[in-house]
């Protein structure tokens, strides 16, 4: 097959598609209902697809096309047929179910010789198509070479806490009005010794999808109070602090417990704590989460909602929560002299919180025109780089000092 298309000077493609989301059908209603859709599924392909147009099932939700002698454009009308397949709903005893599904592509002769090496590539470009959201996805070098470095990465962040390679800054948030500091952020940052700085965007999203955030968020919290104790020992001010916690970490039952255990094993005083949470947890809509955040509540932990304004916001869920602050996304205050729509947002959301007893903080500060039409919105307080980037725990100890 390879022989003939490469003498042809054709191109082969190699589909690789994954039916998103069958566990639930098979979860739901048996799997005797997630068997018939895989049949009817089957019978579809081969009553619409070429017949040159090899297909077969590569175990579970999985199927793989293969489409020898093709060009671009036959290759893509594969794709829309493959979607018009998915596009009606499947009537199975008495149920109509609806599939969507993403597809991974790899091209003969440019991404690999054999049918092996297309097959391995049109699985990688699959995991992206899954990754990003996407129908579909041809395979080119670059994913390669992110799953290479994504595997690499997870291999060392297993090994990081106990190799003592996480480190702690801190942002400071101030009073728009005083001018005094009221609260500092911890952020977590990863220097490697083979890899050197990780950013925080490459290796967070990692430790969510291997389930190691709940390990590295009690780090930080450990390792917080422990530089809190050191501030304060030095006769430095004692400023409150806030960490960031991972959503789904509010799903683990016992997790309040654990947190405040943590601090009071530290001598710590709970109500000195802010946990910041992005808006992703308003999705979490479960028994366990509310539970958790109860107990924190309880024991005088505040609540922030991070990165306001760019995910899920719901006013039922914030008062549900019982939020203290929000924290305006930085991109809504970058533009903030110049964008009348940003104007009109921030005063909105600083209003809207006002009424329900919320402070808000405005994230990315640069400048005193900023500044300035925050405290005519009313906003609290800010914090970015208009007073000092992020900072290790050294020099924030000295800046307590100097403001003692």
């Amino acid at each position: 097959m390879l022989k003939e298309t490469k003498e042809e000077e054709r191109l082969l493609a190699v589909y690789f598609i994954d039916l998103a989301r069958f566990k639930n059908i098979n979860d739901s209603f048996g799997h005797s209902v997630g068997d018939e859709v895989l049949k009817q599924m089957a019978a579809r392909f081969r009553t619409v697809l070429d017949q040159k147009l090899f297909l077969t099932r590569a175990g579970g939700d999985e199927f793989v096309a293969v489409a020898p002698r093709v060009n671009y454009q036959s290759i893509l009308a594969y794709v829309r047929t493959i979607q018009q397949v998915l596009a009606r709903p499947f009537e199975i005893e008495g149920r109509e179910l609806i599939l969507s599904a993403n597809i991974g592509i790899s091209v003969f002769p440019f991404d690999g010789e054999d049918l092996n090496t297309l097959l391995g590539h049109a699985d990688m470009a699959l995991y992206h198509a899954k990754e990003e959201g996407k129908f579909y996805q041809f395979y080119h070098q670059t994913i390669n070479q992110r799953l290479i470095r994504e595997t690499i990465l997870e291999s060392h962040l297993h090994r990081a806490i106990e190799r003592d390679e996480f480190i702690l800054y801190y942002q400071p948030q101030y009073d728009l009005f005083t001018g005094e500091l009221i609260r500092l952020e911890a952020l977590i940052r990863w220097y490697n010794s083979e890899l050197g700085w990780i950013r925080p965007d490459q290796f967070i999203p990692l430790a969510e999808k291997i389930g190691l955030m709940p390990k590295l968020d009690e780090w930080v919290l450990s390792t917080a109070c422990r530089h809190r104790k050191m501030w304060k020992q030095r006769g430095g001010v004692e400023a409150d602090l806030s960490i960031n916690l991972s959503a789904s970490h509010f799903q683990i039952p016992g997790m309040a417990k654990r947190l405040l255990s943590i601090i009071e094993s530290n001598g710590d005083d709970p109500c000195r704590w802010e946990f910041e949470v992005t808006e992703h947890i308003m999705m979490q809509d479960s028994a366990v989460v509310y539970e958790n955040i109860s107990q924190l509540k309880e024991a005088g932990v505040k609540l922030a909602i991070d990165d306001f304004g760019v995910g899920y916001s719901s006013l039922g869920y914030i008062k549900k929560l019982k939020v203290d602050r929000l924290k305006i996304d930085r991109s809504f205050i970058k533009n903030l002299p110049q964008s009348a729509d940003d104007q009109a947002i921030v005063a909105a959301v600083i209003t809207m919180a006002h009424q329900l007893s919320i402070d808000v903080v405005a994230e990315g500060i640069e400048n005193e025109k900023q500044i300035q039409i925050l405290k005519e919105m009313g906003c609290n307080g800010g914090q970015g780089y208009f007073w000092r980037q992020p900072v290790s725990e050294t020099e924030i100890g000295s800046l307590l000092q100097c403001n003692e």
